[in-house]
C-alpha cells in the first residue's frame, strides 16, 4: 500500500499531470487481491473521510471516479462512483503512461473531474451522489494499493479541464 498526499491543502481548480508506470499487480496474505488493486490521484483531499480518487490503473482493466463521503465502512467513509467509468482501459504493465487528472468548479454548483490516461479520457459530473459535491479546495496526493508503482514528472498547476 502506498498513500502520498500533499501538505498544501489549498488545491481547489488544478490539473495534475504525471508520468506513471505499473510494472506489476501483487498480493500478500495480508492483502489479497481486489478489483480496485491499482494506481489512484486525489483531488479535492479535505480528509482520509472526504476525498476524491480518478482510479487510473487498475487491476480490472476499467478507470473510474469515486468520491470518498464521511461515515461509513471504508476507513470511516463511503466511496460512491461517479458516473459510469470506463470498463475497457487495460493496464499496460512496465510502460511508462501519461496522466492527468484535473477538478474544476462549475457555475451551477456541481464539480467537474477528468481522467486521462495515455489518450484514454473519461469526464465526470459530480452533481452531489452520496453527499454534496467537494467544492472547497484540499489537498492532491496518490494512492497505490497491490502494485509496483513508479511516479516520475509530477506537475500540479491551474486546471485545464474544458467543458
Amino acid at each position: 500500500m502506498f498513500r502520498m498526499v500533499s501538505k498544501e491543502r489549498d488545491f481547489a481548480d488544478v490539473t495534475v499531470r504525471m508520468r506513471l508506470r505499473v510494472s506489476d499487480f501483487v498480493t500478500t496474505d495480508r492483502t489479497p487481491e481486489q478489483a480496485y488493486d491499482g494506481a489512484h490521484v486525489w483531488v479535492r483531499y479535505q480528509s482520509e473521510f472526504e476525498l476524491y480518487a480518478v482510479s487510473v490503473d487498475r487491476r480490472d482493466d476499467t478507470m473510474v471516479v469515486k468520491k470518498k463521503c464521511p461515515g461509513g465502512p471504508s476507513n470511516g467513509g463511503t466511496y460512491v462512483d461517479i458516473g459510469a467509468g470506463l470498463s475497457s482501459a487495460p493496464v499496460a504493465l512496465d510502460r511508462w503512461q501519461q496522466v492527468e487528472v484535473a477538478v474544476r468548479n462549475l457555475s451551477d454548483g456541481s464539480v467537474a473531474i477528468s481522467g486521462i490516461r495515455d489518450g484514454l479520457r473519461m469526464d465526470v459530473i459530480d452533481r452531489g451522489v452520496g453527499c454534496p459535491p467537494l467544492r472547497a479546495a484540499g489537498g492532491v496526493g496518490l494512492r497505490g494499493d497491490n502494485a509496483e508503482l513508479w511516479f516520475d514528472d509530477i506537475h500540479v498547476e491551474p486546471a485545464r479541464l474544458s467543458r
